[in-house]
This record gives C-alpha cells, sequence and structure tokens, in this order.
C-alpha cells in the first residue's frame, strides 16, 4: 500500500473494484448470491441489461433496506457509534486492497460485518411506525427465504460442482491422460484421484486474444497428444472466450459432460500440429 509502487495489471481486470461493489456487497449481506442475476450471468453477460430486466426485484429488495437503514442511523450516531465503526474498519481495508490492486474486492472478505450490519438494520425496521415496519420486515424476510431456497433448490444459482467433475474424469481418464484445470486447479485437485497429472495452468495472467491463447496452449500442452479440459469460472482465466477456439486450432475438443458451472471436454491433437 506505500504511494508510488507499481499496481500492474489489474488483478481480475473491470471485476477488481468495481463501482458497484459496495451496494452489490449490501445487497448480498441482506440476501446472498441467489437471488436476482447469478454470479455467472454477472460475469458474463452484459450486466446493464441483467440489473435493467430485474429492476422490480432490485426495487423490492431496496426498500426495506433503504428505510431499515435511514430510520437506524440517526439513533446509531447518536448512541451506537461503534456498530460503525466495526462496520466501516474492513470496509476501508478492504477498499485499500482493492485499489492497490492486491487483493481484488470480494463481498466475503467483509462477512465478518454482517452481524453487526443486520443488527443496524434490525434496529432501524422496529423504530418505523408500526404498520409501515411490519410490511417492510415482513417484506425483507420474504425475500430472504426466496433467495434460500434458490439457493438450495435453483441450479440457476449451483456453484461450480467439481466434485461431480472430479469423479466424471476418473471415469473418463483410464489412460491417464494430463488434466487442465485453469482458476479452479487446487479445489479439482481436493475432489480429484484418479490417473493423469494437472497441467500447469494455476495464477496465470488472463487470456487477452487468439494470440495469447495459441501461445498458452502450444507451451502447456507440449509434449501431450490428448488430455481431459475442465472448464469452470472461465470468466478469470478465459474472459473473452479464446481459449476453446484455440484447442480446436491445435486439436480435437470434444463435449463430455456437463455439470452446475462446469464443463468436462476431452481434447486430441490433430496430426502435424
Amino acid at each position: 500500500i506505500v504511494p508510488g509502487v507499481g499496481l500492474g495489471q489489474a488483478l481480475r481486470a473491470d471485476t477488481t473494484f468495481p463501482l458497484a461493489a459496495v451496494p452489490y456487497s449490501i445487497f448480498t449481506f441482506c440476501f446472498g448470491y441467489s437471488l436476482g442475476p447469478s454470479l455467472r450471468e454477472l460475469h458474463t453477460g452484459d450486466r446493464l441489461v441483467l440489473l435493467w430486466g430485474c429492476w422490480p426485484l432490485i426495487a423490492a429488495c431496496a426498500f426495506p433496506v433503504v428505510f431499515g437503514l435511514a430510520s437506524s442511523l440517526p439513533n446509531i450516531f447518536r448512541k451506537r457509534g461503534w456498530l460503525l465503526v466495526m462496520i466501516c474498519i474492513p470496509v476501508l481495508v478492504l477498499a485499500v486492497l482493492a485499489l492497490r490492486n492486491i487483493k481484488p474486492w470480494n463481498a466475503r472478505y467483509i462477512a465478518l460485518v454482517v452481524p453487526w450490519f443486520l443488527v443496524m438494520l434490525a434496529a432501524g425496521l422496529v423504530r418505523l411506525p408500526r404498520w409501515p415496519g411490519l410490511m417492510l420486515t415482513g417484506l425483507l424476510v420474504g425475500l430472504m427465504l426466496w433467495s434460500v431456497g434458490n439457493h438450495f433448490f435453483n441450479d440457476r444459482y449451483a456453484k461450480a460442482d467439481l466434485r461431480a467433475a472430479a469423479i466424471s474424469v476418473e471415469e473418463l481418464n483410464q489412460a491417464g491422460d494430463p488434466i487442465l484445470v485453469p482458476v479452479v486447479t487446487g479445489v479439482f485437485d481436493y475432489y480429484y484421484s484418479g490417473q493423469g497429472t494437472l497441467l500447469n495452468s494455476f495464477n496465470l495472467l488472463a487470456l487477452s486474444d487468439d494470440v495469447a491463447a495459441d501461445e498458452f496452449c502450444s507451451d502447456v500442452l507440449a509434449g501431450h497428444d490428448s488430455c481431459l479440459y475442465v472448464q469452470a469460472r472461465e470468466w478469470f482465466f478465459d474472459p473473452y472466450g479464446v481459449l476453446a477456439p484455440a484447442l480446436n486450432r491445435l486439436g480435437q475438443l470434444q463435449l463430455e459432460g456437463i455439470y452446475p458451472g462446469v464443463r468436462v471436454y476431452s481434447w486430441t491433437r490433430t496430426a502435424a500440429r
């Protein structure tokens, strides 16, 4: 965090510390990641179009939170200032780390402030007039329960099922081919106990274009005529979707299985390439 130190390339491009990071963090404190656009949609789609498409839901979420906080803050300033301190210090620390390109902004990195935030929100809701307070609280709880239901039962919000992918690769990889697993290498390795080694693709700079993708494939697949490719959270390493076309230029890529947030491919080098 020393001023003047080179920042280097943004850790996660325009998502390292976007303008919407703080309001989205407040949204996740109340409703988690399973209401409105999913994380995959936010990373891979047009965010403005996504948000505009669900503005009624966003407005419904904003009403109880905005009115609850507005009712709570005057009393917090007078009597419970320590609550703001407990919330603001971690937020400021993470903001500095993100601005200095040391750590990208992620709402879960400040999850320790969630209890204090919810206490502050609840204190505001109970100070509202009886019927408005009851209606806003009912709306807030209803939306929270909707999000919980999505978390457990809606595949749209499912996290990358790398355990299922690892089991699939164990069954497919009887020949002991190497395995390419960008981004989630360590998570896949935790679940995988089959044959074949993991190719070195962890913690590399994101692929910027076709040339970078071709160079990566040429380097990582040197000496290998086949491999299995596990695609998950591809927006971090392959934000422009150039890796699969590069693999196809070097050989033949075939889809073997689809799981929540994960695709498993087999790749075979074409002769003379």
